[in-house]
């Protein structure tokens, strides 16, 4: 199929596809000269009836393959599924901490962290084709690399029916925009080797590629886009997936508050179940997420995912005695006792650059931090204090 397109020109079309078997396929986008061409092309797909009988099977294929080097199926390597390393930014020490007295217990919580900030990690588009049974997943990647970056992992997992060594290699080529060539330009680089487990087993990988490696991040190089392949070799074939590293500006920041009341004159003396809501302390800061990214026209904004997790039990400062699973995180109505597993508090799937999202301005029955203490454990006259560690991850929520 030949497609002209103008350079501002958007054309969508159909590309009809029929399998007569299962197995593996791909999809190339090549310019005039048969180079690849950029992957800022949405693809999309629809499965038709199919009346053949087949088994079912499926395979991680690369975001645009060049099927005459670097896209040969094998029996050797049958899946590689992989995924940059994900930018965190975390309130590190927000501690709880609760006081009671003989007739009544009060309780608050305090931070002592202030503004903490994280960068845009990824965003993968899948399209999922079925053909004749047989799903293949095409895989879109972007990394999005800001000034403050520094080394940028690489990890994932292969299944191989055999047990072989793979040697692990890639390019990075500057694909657009006004940004530095890298220091090795469309130069094959080893990034190391290891032996699959085999029977399919999945055999995890995990390489850095160093800062060294990328152009030099600077305000002209904003919005430009580089191409990261990634090799894995056998000795039935290779296989290759592609990234596309985009250089964007902006940052997505957390701030967490100093201090979180769960109200005064609480009976320390309760029997039942009682559930007492947080809420942000007067004059303290309110736990937010600021999106300042400046992601280029044309490529995907990633959203974000805020959890919470227990980093300790609230604990007696006098009696030292532990008032256990006290903390809790209702997430929609679902109530989640805290623990060192991170626990859902907020999620974008889409990213939104240049607003601010009040995340305890929202806080109510259904959503929000709990102290939940279990009768017979406070202590009357005792103060408690406890941690709880907030962490935003800017990644799409489970993809």
């Amino acid at each position: 199929m030949n497609l002209t397109l103008t350079p501002k020109t958007s054309k969508n079309f159909v590309i009809k596809l029929i399998a007569q078997s299962a197995g593996e396929f791909s999809i190339s986008i090549l310019d005039s000269k048969q180079a690849l061409t950029s992957n800022v092309v949405q693809i999309g797909a629809q499965a038709e009836a199919s009346s053949a009988e087949s088994t079912s099977s499926s395979s991680s294929l690369p975001s645009t393959a060049d099927e005459s080097k670097n896209s040969v199926s094998s029996s050797s390597v049958e899946k590689v599924e992989s995924s940059s390393s994900q930018a965190i930014s975390s309130a590190e020490d927000s501690s709880s901490q609760v006081s009671s007295s003989a007739e009544s217990s009060s309780t608050e919580a305090s931070s002592n962290a202030k503004t903490t900030s994280g960068k845009s990690a990824r965003t993968i588009v899948n399209a999922n084709i079925k053909l004749d049974q047989a799903v293949n997943n095409i895989n879109i990647s972007y990394i999005y690399r800001y000034a403050s970056d520094t080394d940028q992992a690489l990890t994932g997992y292969i299944q191989d029916p055999d047990k072989e060594k793979i040697t692990v290699t890639y390019t990075l080529t500057k694909l657009s925009g006004n940004g530095a060539t890298p220091p090795q330009n469309g130069v094959v680089q080893t990034l190391g080797t290891f032996t699959t487990d085999g029977a399919n087993a999945k055999t995890a990988f995990s390489y850095s590629l160093l800062a060294n490696k990328f152009a030099a991040w600077t305000t002209n190089s904003v919005g430009s886009v580089y191409v990261l392949r990634v090799m894995f070799a056998g000795t039935g074939g290779q296989k290759s997936f592609n990234i596309r590293i985009v250089y964007t500006d902006g940052l997505l920041s957390l701030t967490a508050p100093s201090n979180i009341d769960f109200g005064s004159d609480l009976n320390a003396e309760f029997t039942g179940n009682p559930i007492y809501m947080g809420k942000v302390a007067t004059g303290s800061q309110a736990l937010e997420v600021t999106d300042t990214r400046k992601i280029p026209t044309g490529y995907p904004i990633n959203g974000w995912n805020l959890t919470v997790a227990l980093k300790k039990q609230m604990t007696g400062v006098t009696t030292k005695g532990v008032l256990t699973n006290s903390l809790h995180y209702i997430y929609k109505g679902t109530d989640n006792t805290l623990s060192s597993a991170s626990s859902p508090v907020m999620s974008l799937t889409t990213g939104t650059p240049g607003k601010t999202t009040p995340v305890s301005a929202m806080w109510d029955s259904k959503n929000g931090i709990a102290f939940e203490p279990t009768a017979g454990q406070p202590v009357a006259g005792e103060q408690y204090t406890g941690a709880v560690t907030w962490t935003l991850q800017d990644a799409p929520v489970n993809q």
